[in-house]
């Protein structure tokens, strides 16, 4: 092709593929994203991190949240270029239109791209976009799930193939050191925004393809790639550390997933070709299969010439066999599932199918190919259980929800108000009774309320939290590795020693449903728009956030309530520690993310300052003078400083150190890695003739 001819073909790869990808994501752009906890677990800590930026501030520790917790919590977007060009200030809905935008169009020109090395013409790449779109993966992370991450990272896919291309069959070895960069940054990226369970099978099947696609030069393509790799491991070794420490709080034995998937062999084979009953099958279609089997044959009838066929082939066979492994294999080669296969194996079976059905058009075989076209667009409708699952998710969203928080995120108007008064009026720290934490999904979206974590937006410090990849263990039992909430639970709203010693201002109770916290004077009440009442119950006896305790105290043991179900924290009978309390009275000066200042009366005896803070090795403490303090855990979970006689002012900071370095350490990565692309791209204009 032509230079004129390819410049034609990209600009109208780009206008034809854009109004599809447009297409797709059509109900999304007229209504709104599907509202779902992801919203709780990922976007919204995202949110706080970059508002926290904006102020100058790189996150490491979020006060507000729960008793405090650890920043990233989820899996984090702070290095999305399009992500975090809108979180610091644009409602949540323009944030995910704009993200959802820049990388459908993308992966609609890139994908296009990848079908014409297969030799596709325009009609037939255009077909293979349309089964890319509307294929079970696009469907489900779209419209019947809640894995935004996974919807960036799919739709990224076809870049890094095309590029790994580029990078195998050719310029690996003319711009050895501009490759490296541009895949180091790629990949890089893509890591550090995407589910690190997600990643790895998608991974494996890329290695798969690039090492089909090697040729007899592979020595200098392999460096390449290397030094590729060890950039996309040092932009990404930040990512790699936080959760590789924060595993090591989970209790040993917990299942990766909360809800693992089970499957047969027969099962798994058949939903290849065939509608399946489970929506994480591996639905391909029964004309892309076969086709793509076809292109195998053809390369091999070839003499396995064509290697970007070939490798589209065999990564697709090689991704369709690995999708049924077992344990021990699949914990490391697909450590979320590996049917997880599915994705790759959709899109290289797409390109192979591509290649055979253009040989048989050009082989006269139009009639053939005709019906081919047609029984694959039939199948690019996905009308199967995964289609059906991720669209009636979608529309019975639409059907309960007026997706007002999308719109209204932080506004104080409704329910959003109340939350807000009630903050200001008796305390920011609160609890939501079962009833009311359920309805923090969807029921009271219409007043800017979704999760407990937007109450954060409102003023307030929500206990109740999805603290995904982030232990919290020791105040609630996790449910799954690196699945860790704090539920709503009754036995800790009937523990009145429990919401004094922690600070806990108000229990929020939805009613009908929930039962009237005992011993909490009901304060003030409104009705939500299905008629039920939010009501607000006010713990007059609530602990300041620091409060003075007598040193023993950081020895007492907690024992358990009897009617709580764990061994947690907010299991805990505090009568034994509570005893230990001193009148002094504590000041907290100050309170930002990661540091409190709180001012005590002096004295000639040594005293524990206690903060109903989460207790992280990370803590350290310092007296008037700068002298250090020395850290304990009391109660279980929380923070304790030991207070010298004559100390007047203790300094609480929580100082990541490892976790400073490693962050310096890969946005230099991938900041020296960008820089180094520009001066390529630079050098490569000065040295193109006029």
């Amino acid at each position: 092709m032509s230079q004129t001819s390819h410049r034609s073909a990209d600009r109208t790869e780009f206008l034809l593929g854009g109004l599809l990808a447009v297409a797709f994501l059509f109900p999304l752009l007229l209504n709104g994203p599907a509202e779902h906890e992801v919203v709780w677990a990922t976007l919204a800590p995202n949110q706080f991190h970059f508002r926290a930026l904006l102020r100058g501030e790189w996150l490491y520790w979020f006060n507000d949240l729960g008793f405090g917790t650890p920043m990233p919590v989820s899996d984090t977007l702070r290095f999305h270029p399009v992500f975090g060009l809108f979180a610091g200030w644009a409602p949540l809905r323009v944030v995910l239109t704009a993200t959802w935008l820049f990388h459908a169009v993308v992966a609609a020109v890139y994908v296009q791209r990848l079908a014409r090395l297969s030799g596709a013409s325009l009609p037939l790449r255009l077909l293979v976009l349309g089964c890319y779109l509307w294929s079970a993966p696009s469907l489900l992370y779209f419209y019947g799930s809640d894995w935004v991450q996974h919807a960036i990272a799919w739709f990224t896919f076809p870049v890094l193939v095309w590029y790994l291309h580029q990078a195998v069959t050719g310029d690996a070895r003319a711009r050895f050191v501009r490759t490296a960069l541009l895949l180091g940054v790629l990949f890089g990226l893509w890591v550090i925004n995407s589910h690190p369970g997600y990643v790895v099978p998608l991974l494996v099947s890329l290695t798969i393809y690039a090492l089909v696609l090697l040729d007899r030069q592979w020595p200098r393509t392999l460096a390449c790639l290397a030094v590729a790799g060890l950039l996309c491991v040092a932009i990404a070794s930040e990512r790699v550390y936080f959760l590789w420490t924060e595993a090591l709080g989970y209790p040993p034995g917990l299942p990766r997933s909360a809800s693992a998937l089970h499957y047969g062999l027969q099962d798994y084979l058949t939903s290849l070709v065939l509608t399946s009953r489970a929506d994480r099958m591996p639905f391909v279609g029964l004309v892309p299969t076969v086709a793509a089997l076809g292109a195998l044959g053809m390369a091999a009838k070839d003499g396995f010439r064509n290697r970007t066929v070939t490798a589209a082939a065999v990564t697709f066979v090689l991704s369709a066999l690995l999708g049924a492994l077992r344990p021990p294999f699949a914990t490391w080669l697909a450590p979320s599932g590996p049917w997880f296969f599915r994705d790759p194996l959709t899109l290289f079976g797409l390109l192979a199918a591509a290649a055979a059905l253009q040989r048989l058009w050009q082989h006269g075989l139009r009639a053939v190919a005709v019906v081919g076209v047609a029984a694959a667009l039939a199948m690019a409708a996905q009308a199967t259980l995964v289609a059906r699952h991720a669209l009636e998710t979608y529309t019975s969203t639409l059907r309960t929800s007026t997706f007002g928080f999308y719109r209204n995120q932080g506004a104080r108007t409704g329910a959003g108000l109340w939350f807000a008064q009630v903050g200001e009026a008796h305390g920011r720290r609160v609890y939501l009774a079962p009833e009311a934490e359920a309805a923090m999904r969807k029921e009271l979206s219409a007043s800017g309320i979704y999760a407990s974590s937007d109450l954060v937006f409102l003023g307030l410090n929500p206990v109740n939290g999805w603290f995904k990849n982030i232990s919290m263990d020791r105040l609630y039992p996790s449910t799954s590795l690196m699945e860790s909430i704090i539920r709503a639970d009754r036995s800790a709203i009937d523990n009145a020693g429990l919401l004094d010693v922690l600070g806990i201002n108000a229990v929020i109770t939805l009613e009908p449903g929930d039962a009237p916290p005992a011993g909490l004077r009901m304060a003030t009440e409104i009705q939500t728009a299905s008629g039920r009442t939010l009501r607000a119950y006010v713990n007059d006896h609530a602990w300041r956030l620091a409060t003075l305790m007598e040193p023993s105290a950081a020895g007492v043991r907690l024992g358990r309530v009897p009617s709580c179900p764990h061994q947690g924290a907010l299991c805990g009978d505090y009568g034994r520690f509570s005893t230990g309390r001193r009148p002094e009275p504590v000041d907290v000066v100050a309170s930002g993310h990661g540091r409190y200042v709180a001012r005590v009366p002096p004295a000639p005896t040594a005293r524990l300052l206690f903060l109903s803070v989460l207790h992280r090795p990370e803590w350290e403490a310092t007296g008037d003078s700068g002298q250090a303090l020395h850290v304990v855990r009391v109660a279980h979970a929380f923070v304790g400083v030991e207070v010298p006689p004559g100390t007047t002012e203790v300094t609480l900071a929580y100082q990541p150190t490892a976790l400073r370095r490693w962050t310096w350490f890969s946005t230099s990565a991938l900041l020296l890695s960008l820089a180094g692309l520009l001066v390529a791209a630079a050098r490569r204009r000065a040295d193109t003739p006029a």
